[in-house]
């Protein structure tokens, strides 16, 4: 259970990049779908994830002009509010439901996904652009 909370959040990154890649094609309901599969594989509150995810996509869908257009490190400042909201969102479906206040673990989780970012967005834009996906 603990190495859990500590696990990165690589699913809402991956749904990140083609949000801000591809808003026409991956948005809120690929974000409901992705969130209710997490839920099922982690065994957590059905809808936690779900809720999570669409919320952040929703952020992205917004803002997916600029955020494709900034710099790398103002992309990662970007990233770590995203997760941070998600978290927040999640902790608040747990608060509710569970009367649990998440603990410090909880929350590094978003700090720890940060570091996939760097290497993760060249390697799924050099994806993209190899198999000419618009």
């Amino acid at each position: 259970e603990q190495a859990t909370r500590l696990r990165p959040d690589v699913l809402l990154i991956v749904l990140a990049y083609w949000a801000m890649a591809l808003p026409h094609r991956v948005g809120m309901m690929t974000g409901f779908f992705a969130g209710l599969l997490m839920d099922g594989a982690t065994g957590s509150l059905m809808g936690q994830h779900a809720f999570a995810y669409v919320i952040s996509l929703w952020l992205i869908s917004i803002y997916h002009k600029r955020l494709r257009v900034i710099s790398r490190w103002n992309q990662m400042l970007s990233v770590i509010i995203l997760l941070l909201f998600g978290k927040l969102v999640e902790a608040i479906a747990l608060g509710v439901t569970h009367a649990v206040i998440p603990d410090l673990k909880f929350w590094a989780s978003p700090f720890i996904t940060l570091f996939i970012w760097p290497w993760l967005f060249p390697l799924l834009r050099n994806f993209r652009q190899s198999f000419r996906i618009s």
